[in-house]
């Protein structure tokens, strides 16, 4: 098992540094620091002093500088501090300190409490992303009571001649750090004597005391060590792999290899090729909570709690606004489109009257959805003679409903009859979809053609030429998603769908497969696709794409997307903005140009089961990042709607984490009304930075003020920490007001109505309220409407008379508020 570790920064002139590490064995080492060992999950071996000290969850050892140990343990993951008692005031702290502190041979573990809950408030302290006001400050008065509690409890007195010298040790860090780095290198015991001015027999008499193993055996390892990298990761023969590693020939590495894992790097390889990947649950990635074991430490009655508000408002001064400037005219390209999961999902009762309410309160344009040709929608079968049967009347009460209340479909062909399947047992989703390619070309060319040909029928030219038509849902991911081994083969389906569709009509906008913003990030996948589609003349003439704001590196994209142990994210809270950055310039840079380009999903998260979904944070998140990216896309379709939804198991609690808007049984979240004040935006842009955004529409002005807070980087790690089912707003541990003064100028001298709609965790969140009402399932609908009723913006009117053609707006946001303010000619 390799080594992981997610590494927090608590600055530089802090003393302590925090890992969480999930280890291998680990053979002989010693830090010239304090190491506390904490385990979190699992349990771990430690070998000190000749003494085995078996660890279990929940249990500490601390051990002191330059003292030998070793790990012993195959799954074990470990929060390691790390104490610099070097940077302490050193008349405080005597050189000869010694600290004997452990779980295994401590009378009561109840003396461990102050220790745990100390490190407990460090981790606390220091998991923004962004560091708060005076956290040095914070950090260094917690490490001198970290360092007073062990002193004070747990320091005895060293044997006489126990203690290694620093020195000593010092020059074998130089040596391990010299050969780890010159490994490839001929490097021979002489050469290493020669170099740090050590005698040979010296240098091989310590290397065996400190290391544990001789010189030959330690050079070997770490060449063994980087050769499995490049078994596991690359395609190179063992041949260069030999060169590159150091092996004076690939005979040696081949008996040098066997004789540690028993067999050939060929075999190795093979058998990794062999290994196949736990099946994954893309849409439920699970996040750990393996710190909640010292996450329960923050809150101790006997110690009081670690709660401690800060009040330090953050200050924006906005320069003046002339409200009489040109602006910029705006589209609103977010509101072009909504998604709402699986076709069959408009026949259903629940989503109409959903989509109903919302097409009247903020009117989107288009609607996207996958699975219109899924079995549930019964489009195809074959009879017992193998004749093909066509239906589209599922489709047409989908489309007809969509019709009538100003919906357009933005349509995507997928996924595959079970009737048409090359292989029908590769599903995803609660309810299945199959995922595979045709058994024939033709028979699905065939399929396309008559539903194309049906709709422009049924809804007319005129009408289907506005529809956007594509195929697929991110082919590019692996088999473990929705893509396929063979890349060609989906280029040749895509070909034949672009071709089936345009023989109908060569007017329909035919666009790419939806992708993830990956795949446009890094382009290798899509500059290939490209280069297929202008060499057979199915150019696709618009860019669809999602954007989910995940952390992966290029091996999980291509092999295992969303498939790893904890769904991590990437930290900036600019991610959309630079993603879209990235995207453009890749674009322009390829010579790759589309007529518009739709970004048919997105959402902080693609967890179902994500609990911060239904908070008030939301909705400062899809405020902050629309805003910032306003109109820079063609559209920017929220994924989605509504938790009603089967792509998961219906969970029994409303509030369960879901990606909608608004709860299965239709209570709207704060996320929902985002767009309700979003949606009153003007038609001229007049200023915009961070924080703020203002429009003009005629001699009326909006204003949106938001203060976003970004998660912490232990939460973006996949790492819940303190986080529960009620208390979801844990991962935001830099919370802070934001006082907000903006002056506009170029006003009339007479007198607004002023209107705010204030949306925060009071006013507008219902999770907030249902927790407050005590977090109980919801057991009659009119306990849903009562939540729903009294979770409304909070809205407050008043009159002001502007005189010198000037005016200051002056307010203090909560942490994830929301607030618009419309200023309107007062009639009076």
């Amino acid at each position: 098992m390799d080594a992981k570790q997610i590494s927090f920064d608590f600055g530089k002139e802090v003393p302590i540094q925090f890992s969480i590490v999930t280890t291998a064995p680990l053979g002989r080492h010693w830090h010239p620091q304090i190491e506390i060992v904490y385990v979190l999950e699992g349990e771990s071996e430690i070998i000190m002093n000749e003494q085995k000290y078996l660890l279990k969850e929940d249990q500490l050892l601390v051990i002191n500088p330059y003292r030998i140990h070793t790990i012993q343990n195959d799954k074990c993951t470990m929060g390691v501090f790390l104490i610099n008692l070097s940077m302490f005031d050193q008349t405080l702290v005597r050189e000869s300190l010694q600290i004997d502190c452990n779980s295994i041979t401590i009378g009561n573990d109840d003396q461990l409490l102050p220790l745990k809950h100390l490190l407990a408030r460090i981790v606390k302290s220091n998991i923004s992303i962004e560091k708060p006001k005076h956290a040095e400050l914070l950090n260094k008065s917690l490490a001198y009571a970290l360092l007073f509690e062990l002193i004070s409890k747990f320091s005895v007195k060293e044997v006489s001649g126990t203690i290694e010298t620093s020195a000593t040790f010092n020059r074998m860090e130089d040596i391990i750090k010299y050969i780890n780095l010159h490994y490839a290198e001929n490097i021979s015991l002489k050469e290493l004597s020669r170099d740090f001015f050590l005698s040979v027999p010296y240098l091989s008499r310590i290397f065996k005391k400190y290391i544990g193993m001789n010189f030959t055996e330690y050079l070997n390892s770490v060449r063994l060590a980087r050769s499995v990298e490049f078994l596991r990761d690359s395609e190179i023969t063992t041949e260069n792999i030999s060169q590159l590693c150091g092996f004076p020939n690939s005979r040696s590495f081949v008996n040098t290899f066997r004789k540690e894992y028993g067999e050939t790097p060929a075999q190795y390889r093979r058998n990794i090729k062999l290994q196949k990947p736990d099946s994954p649950r893309p849409l439920v990635p699970s996040q750990h909570n393996q710190l909640y074991v010292l996450a329960k430490y923050l809150h101790n009655e006997e110690l009081g709690s670690s709660d401690v508000q800060y009040y330090f408002p953050d200050l924006a001064e906005i320069a003046p606004v002339d409200v009489t400037q040109k602006g910029f005219p705006l589209k609103h390209t977010y509101r072009r489109m909504i998604g709402i999961g699986k076709a069959k999902h408009l026949l259903y009762q629940e989503s109409r009257n959903i989509l109903t309410c919302v097409q009247k309160e903020l009117g989107f344009s288009y609607i996207t959805f996958y699975g219109l040709l899924d079995d549930d929608m019964m489009v195809f079968s074959r009879d017992g003679s193998h004749n093909p049967h066509y239906n589209f009347q599922y489709i047409d009460a989908a489309f007809d409903f969509l019709v009538s209340i100003g919906l357009k479909p933005f349509i995507q062909l997928s996924f595959m009859p079970k009737d048409l399947a090359e292989t029908s047992d590769r599903t995803m989703f609660y309810n299945p979809s199959i995922i595979s390619l045709p058994n024939a070309l033709s028979d699905w060319y065939e399929l396309v053609r008559r539903l194309t040909q049906h709709l422009l029928s049924r809804y007319g030219e005129e009408e289907v030429t506005t529809w956007p038509f594509s195929v697929w849902n991110e082919p590019e991911t692996s088999e473990s998603l929705y893509g396929f081994e063979d890349q060609n083969a989906f280029f040749r389906f895509y070909k034949e769908t672009f071709h089936s569709v345009k023989g109908c009509c060569a007017g329909i906008s035919f666009g790419t497969p939806s992708f993830i913003c990956e795949t446009l990030e890094q382009m290798d996948w899509f500059r290939d696709y490209m280069k297929y589609c202008q060499d057979n003349s199915c150019i696709p003439e618009f860019l669809n794409y999602h954007f989910f704001p995940l952390k992966l590196n290029d091996k999980i994209v291509e092999r295992n997307f969303v498939a790893s142990s904890a769904l991590k994210y990437r930290e900036s809270p600019d991610s959309l903005k630079e993603s879209i950055y990235s995207i453009l310039k890749n674009l322009k840079d390829g010579s790759f140009l589309f007529d518009r380009i739709f970004m048919t999903q997105w959402n902080s998260s693609v967890s179902h089961r994500e609990l911060i979904n239904d908070t008030a944070f939301k909705s400062a998140y899809i405020v902050k990042n629309i805003l910032e990216n306003y109109d820079r896309l063609d559209s920017f379709s929220y994924w989605m709607l509504s938790d009603f939804n089967d792509e998961l198991q219906v969970p029994e609690q409303a509030y369960h984490g879901g990606l909608g808007l608004i709860t299965a049984n239709g209570v709207r979240k704060a996320s929902y009304y985002a767009f309700v004040l979003l949606s009153r935006l003007g038609s001229t842009l007049i200023g915009k930075g961070n924080g703020y955004f203002i429009t003009r529409n005629g001699g009326s002005f909006q204003i949106i003020l938001y203060n976003y807070q970004h998660f912490s980087k232990l939460y973006a790690e996949g790492e819940l920490f303190d986080l529960t089912f009620t208390s979801r707003y844990a991962p935001f541990t830099n919370e802070s007001y934001k006082k907000m003064v903006l002056p506009l100028e170029g006003l009339d001298d007479r007198k607004y109505q002023i209107r705010e709609t204030i949306l925060n965790r009071k006013y507008g969140s219902s999770f907030d309220n249902w927790v407050n009402a005590g977090a109980l399932p919801f057991e009659t609908p009119e306990e849903a409407d009562y939540i729903n009723g009294i979770s409304r913006p909070h809205v407050q009117r008043r009159i002001i008379q502007v005189s010198g053609n000037y005016h200051t707006f002056s307010c203090e946001l909560e942490p994830h508020e929301v607030r618009l303010i419309e200023m309107a000619p007062s009639l009076d």
